[in-house]
């Protein structure tokens, strides 16, 4: 199975094209793989934070938020839980 694969034009600093170069060249790939792995990385761990502010960011605009108390309550629940199960375990 192979992806579909689309030519995106990119302009980068030279300095950055000749690390990228260097890199494929001890890694035995050409550039695009290199700058794949690189995008890939940025999106599955900096770009993942950033969906998830904007996602967070929507839900309040369209006024979907918990309050404060609410949400310190549940999670007071939570743990009063956990201990009252660790406390049965300890016997």
């Amino acid at each position: 199975m192979t992806e579909e694969m689309s030519i995106v034009p990119l302009s980068l600093p030279s300095e950055m094209i000749e690390r990228i170069d260097q890199l494929a060249a001890v890694v035995e790939r050409d550039r695009s793989w290199i700058m794949q792995r690189a995008l890939e990385t940025y999106l599955v761990e900096e770009g993942a934070d950033l969906l998830e502010d904007a996602a967070g960011l929507a839900e309040l605009e369209q006024g979907q938020f918990s309050e404060l108390d609410e949400v310190l309550k549940k999670a007071s629940a939570i743990i009063d839980r956990a201990e009252a199960r660790k406390a049965r375990r300890a016997g």
